[in-house]
């Protein structure tokens, strides 16, 4: 276990592996298999051998919804599995994957997809009391490209146009998938701003370019097997993406997703899984510190990094 004097390497890492998603977890499955890649808050895991198995399943499934290499693939969800999945399914069919935060409604959710030019969306049926499928519903109309919306916990009958995840991945026959040969090079993810100062705008990342982003972390915090990384930042989000999906395929340091944030909660996760570590924004540093100090230390979680607004340093 890491204690908060663990040295900062301040080095930029150059020890990425010019690899993609896929290919790196087809590889921990096959070296790995059983071992368990991301935990949730709910107490349910993923194996890098289940991870790489179900993403194979959703891959095939989006070949057969007509989806070829360098379509976009955009997703709207939380902190779950299925968004795990779905970057890898992404990954294996060779397609541009475009997370986008849950809390964007019409406005920003129908520019965001038809900018990207998106051809299937995934999105739960509802979240924190919303109706994500009468949402993408009423926006339809004015996105051509959009063949295919994938529902994740949807109950009875959907649109035209709407497939349930757990329909598309019965639906779909692994061994089907056809190889798609993707260059570590080659556009990997769009991820856009909130538009606060007009219309979101994207930044574009290759494999290579996110994968060097990632590492720069693990170094320069001396990341190893001994971390796990509590990401309570939504995985829509590049800091979540990186740090929560992708960082335990690419690095030896697994990750633990919370699907909302409540601070008593993230305590709890913090000692019962051994937490050391979380990339996310200031107020959760906030409540995480002045909850710490009216309860107990946290002896094993060393590093906290906020990307966000200034914050005091008391």
């Amino acid at each position: 276990m890491k204690t908060a004097a663990k040295t900062m390497n301040n080095i930029e890492s150059t020890s990425y592996r010019n690899a993609t998603l896929a290919e790196r977890a087809r590889l921990l499955a096959d070296e790995r298999n059983q071992e368990t890649a991301i935990f949730f808050g709910n107490g349910s895991t993923l194996s890098f051998a289940d991870a790489y198995r179900e993403g194979r399943t959703l891959a095939a499934a989006l070949q057969n919804m007509g989806l070829a290499a360098g379509d976009t693939l955009s997703f709207q969800l939380p902190n779950t599995r299925e968004s795990v999945i779905v970057a890898i399914a992404a990954s294996l069919a060779g397609l541009i994957i475009n997370p986008i935060v849950p809390i964007y409604r019409g406005k920003e959710l129908g520019f965001i997809l038809k900018d990207a030019q998106t051809r299937v969306l995934f999105i739960p049926a509802t979240l924190r009391n919303f109706n994500y499928v009468e949402m993408t519903t009423t926006l339809r109309s004015q996105l051509p490209d959009l063949s295919t919306v994938v529902v994740v916990g949807a109950s009875g009958a959907l649109p035209e146009g709407f497939v349930d995840f757990d329909s598309a991945m019965t639906s779909a026959n692994a061994d089907q998938l056809s190889d798609v040969a993707v260059d570590p090079d080659d556009e990997k993810i769009k991820l856009y701003t909130s538009g606060t100062t007009g219309n979101p705008k994207a930044v574009r990342h290759s494999h290579n370019t996110l994968e060097k982003a990632l590492m720069n972390g693990v170094s320069g915090w001396s990341m190893d097997s001994n971390d796990l990384m509590l990401m309570p930042s939504p995985v829509t989000h590049i800091t979540g993406y990186a740090n929560g999906i992708e960082l335990p395929f690419f690095s030896d340091s697994k990750s633990l997703l919370m699907e909302a944030w409540v601070v008593t909660e993230a305590v709890e996760l913090i000692e019962k899984y051994g937490a050391t570590l979380c990339v996310s924004a200031t107020p959760f540093l906030r409540e995480l510190v002045d909850t710490v100090k009216r309860r107990q230390t946290l002896p094993g979680f060393w590093y906290l990094r906020a990307a966000a607004p200034q914050y005091p340093p008391s």
